[in-house]
């Protein structure tokens, strides 16, 4: 997969200054590789990072970023390349939704509750003190690009939180895919690529389907936050 986001990038849009953006614990485990790669393949990238964590999804963040921006002379042609969870996810494409009045966005998950649901659907949002995603837009990436192989960095309860999005994706949207996990759900905790790539696919198609009919959720996307009040 992430042959293929490398192999795309230079095909599309090889004049286009990159600028990934991690959070220090992504950064070296998949960012700083994907900018060897892209910078072996001739592309001009530039790599920021910010300090994991809930509590850096916010304003004073998103400034530090723009500003890093600002000093790295990045123009409208740039195209931010968001590496990480969904924390990394939200903020990189609600930077790139008001930098210069929008640039493309590239959405790279490396966690299942990222690839299951937070990089699909151009949601974008940084919290307040007062609540959660109070402030942001709807920014469609340019495209996401979900490589189960990095869920392998993460430990089980970080990987149990991307299932439990999984089951949501299955009860409102996909029967066949409740039914297929209640049968395969040993292979998912043991980490099996192929049953990791089989059950991401399936809750994209999910979340996908939902998007394309309800893109801001005036209506049915409602659906998607199945559970979240309650938990």
């Amino acid at each position: 997969m992430i042959d293929g986001l490398v192999d795309d990038l230079a095909g599309d849009l090889p004049a286009r200054p990159l600028v990934l953006i991690s959070d220090d614990i992504v950064a070296p485990l998949h960012a700083r590789p994907l900018l060897r790669r892209l910078k072996r393949r001739g592309l001009t990238a530039e790599l920021l990072t910010f300090p994991h964590g809930e509590a850096n999804k916010s304003r004073r963040t998103k400034d530090r970023l723009e500003n890093r921006l600002l000093e790295l002379g990045a123009g409208r042609e740039a195209v931010l390349v968001a590496v990480g969870g969904g924390v990394t996810g939200d903020l990189t494409g609600f930077i790139a939704a008001t930098w210069h009045r929008g640039v493309p966005v590239v959405q790279v998950p490396t966690s299942m509750l990222a690839m299951a649901d937070a990089a699909v659907g151009g949601k974008t949002a940084v919290n307040l003190p007062g609540g959660k995603n109070l402030v942001g837009c709807f920014h469609q990436p340019w495209g996401v690009y979900a490589d189960v192989g990095t869920l392998a960095t993460l430990d089980d309860d970080r990987l149990a939180e991307g299932f439990a999005e999984v089951v949501k994706s299955a009860v409102v949207g996909d029967a066949e895919l409740f039914r297929w996990l209640e049968a395969h759900h040993e292979s998912l905790l043991a980490r099996n690529g192929a049953a990791l790539t089989r059950a991401v696919a399936a809750c994209v198609r999910v979340k996908s389907r939902v998007v394309r009919r309800d893109e801001r959720e005036s209506g049915r996307r409602a659906i998607l936050n199945f559970g979240h009040t309650v938990a």
